[in-house]
């Protein structure tokens, strides 16, 4: 596999240590949206060891992705968790059922935090935070 840098996306509100001491012995701590490198190998090591891509809390960079050799399973790194502002905002814009249906795609906690949080500081009605709420509720029993 190449070794080509990937770059990594903290797509969460704190910070993300990836521990890589049994492939190649470092730990990377990813800040607060921030971003990290990992080679392609490490990547591979990661995606097979970890659920982090697929919950949306790290995601490759866009430009990244495009570079990845064949060896990397792309649709793996695809993830209905991993939104970026825009795709947050362009699933608020939608009606009330399509956003229900938008977010029960979701499964991860942090990522419909992060909804709520968007929603809230873009004064978006009542009702759409009680539907995030609703949805981020059914996933914490």
């Amino acid at each position: 596999m190449a070794k080509k840098d990937v770059k990594v996306l903290n797509m969460i509100d704190s910070s993300v240590t990836v521990n890589l001491k049994d492939f190649s012995d470092r730990v990377i701590t990813i800040k607060a949206k921030g971003f990290g490198m990992l080679s392609e190998d490490e990547l591979a090591y990661v995606m097979s060891n970890s659920q982090v891509f697929k919950k949306g809390t790290l995601s490759v960079s866009e430009n990244s992705k495009e570079k990845l050799s064949d060896n990397i399973h792309k649709e793996e790194l695809e993830s209905p968790n991993a939104l970026t502002a825009k795709e947050i905002s362009n699933l608020l814009r939608r009606s009330q059922r399509n956003l229900k249906a938008g977010l029960e795609e979701i499964d991860s906690i942090q990522t419909l935090k992060r909804i709520l949080d968007y929603a809230k500081e873009s004064d978006k009605s009542i009702k759409v935070i009680e539907i995030i709420n609703s949805r981020l509720e059914k996933l914490m029993e």
